[in-house]
């Protein structure tokens, strides 16, 4: 879904997919360099624990170490969130529309059995 949403914001914005990359990757040390990661509100200050280790939270809200892998997570969690949250509700749209086709079959099927005066332990539904 991932890669769905960044062809996506590639196809948006008219870039190249290694366009968006490098760009990712540009902003990514920037943020990495003087400690601070992106958020939905905008960049962050990382901070030290009491073990003094340098931490930041994760998109949840969850305290993780302040590592570069973690911060082009959260980089390109920023650029793609929009993208994401559209293909995750078109794809629980037709989830829907499934359930409610499958609930229109079982209930044909059901008043099928009852106009033959089949018990619906015995009718294959």
């Amino acid at each position: 879904m991932r890669l769905r949403a960044i062809q996506m914001k590639t196809e948006a914005d008219g870039i190249t997919i290694d366009q968006f990359c490098k760009v990712l990757s540009g902003e990514t040390r920037q943020y990495y360099q003087v400690k601070l990661y992106p958020t939905k509100l905008g960049p962050d200050k990382a901070y030290r624990d009491e073990n003094g280790r340098w931490r930041m939270e994760d998109v949840v809200g969850h305290s993780q170490p302040y590592t570069l892998k973690g911060v082009l997570e959260a980089n390109l969690y920023t650029h793609i969130r929009g993208y994401l949250m559209g293909l995750l509700m078109s794809e629980m749209a037709k989830d829907r529309k499934g359930l409610e086709a499958r609930d229109r079959d079982t209930a044909r099927r059901q008043k099928d059995c009852n106009s033959q005066g089949w018990k619906t332990r015995t009718c294959f539904i």
